[in-house]
């Protein structure tokens, strides 16, 4: 299944701005929300879909591998020291060493993620903006919330990527390099990684898990598939 054309956002290019807007690693300025905010919950918007059993350990020593020079410099929203998110060719790279026998399980992990990202993305955006107390209070009520948002976003973002050529096996192939841009039919995919970008990870040994949380992405999907 191809990634929906809203994957990551409907917008060009998604600027570090809209990473920070909706993964904060600080509370908001303003001391309250408007009103209408409370008629909305948002620990959906957190509660996405995750790899598990030999795909999760195989996502996580990928991940202590990439990060093992990690120093961290930041801070993430619950006051943890952290450090950048990976450059995306690096978290992508992961479709040259997953086992054989998980290349299925990694194919649909993508295209669940990338089809969460879709639906939420918009809204998600909207939300953050103008509900960022309660936005920040959902994120941080659920165990590594912010993490998992953006691993979902990193993984829906090499997903599409790897689809846009209309050659699905790229995604698993270890052919695949994801550096800046990557166009094909029915959807163009712009995916830019920097380590200047407000992102944090945190390493398995530190917290049982090897995951990611911040911005370590610039990207977007655009145009309609037919």
């Amino acid at each position: 299944m191809k990634p929906n054309s809203a994957l990551i956002f409907q917008f060009g290019v998604v600027t570090a701005s809209i990473f920070d807007t909706i993964l904060p690693t600080t509370k908001a300025s303003i001391t309250s929300d408007p009103w209408q905010c409370a008629t909305h919950t948002f620990e959906s918007f957190f509660d996405v879909p995750k790899p598990t059993g030999a795909l999760l350990n195989a996502i996580l020593d990928h991940g202590d591998a990439i990060q093992k020079d990690c120093k961290p410099t930041l801070t993430d929203a619950m006051g943890m020291p952290a450090c950048t998110f990976p450059p995306q060719s690096d978290w992508c790279a992961f479709s040259k060493t997953v086992p054989s026998n998980l290349q299925t399980a990694y194919s649909s992990y993508g295209s669940v993620a990338s089809s969460f990202w879709a639906k939420h993305s918009s809204e998600a955006v909207e939300y953050a903006e103008h509900c960022p107390n309660r936005w920040f209070r959902a994120m941080t009520s659920l165990p590594y919330g912010a993490v998992w948002l953006n691993d979902t976003i990193a993984f829906a973002g090499c997903y599409a990527a790897a689809y846009s050529s209309g050659e699905p096996r790229t995604y698993l192939e270890a052919t695949t390099t994801v550096d800046q841009k990557s166009t094909g039919t029915g959807i163009t995919a712009v995916i830019t990684a920097t380590r200047e970008l407000n992102g944090i990870a945190g390493k398995r040994d530190g917290i049982g898990m090897w995951m990611v949380a911040g911005t370590g992405l610039t990207a977007a999907v655009v145009n309609a598939l037919p």
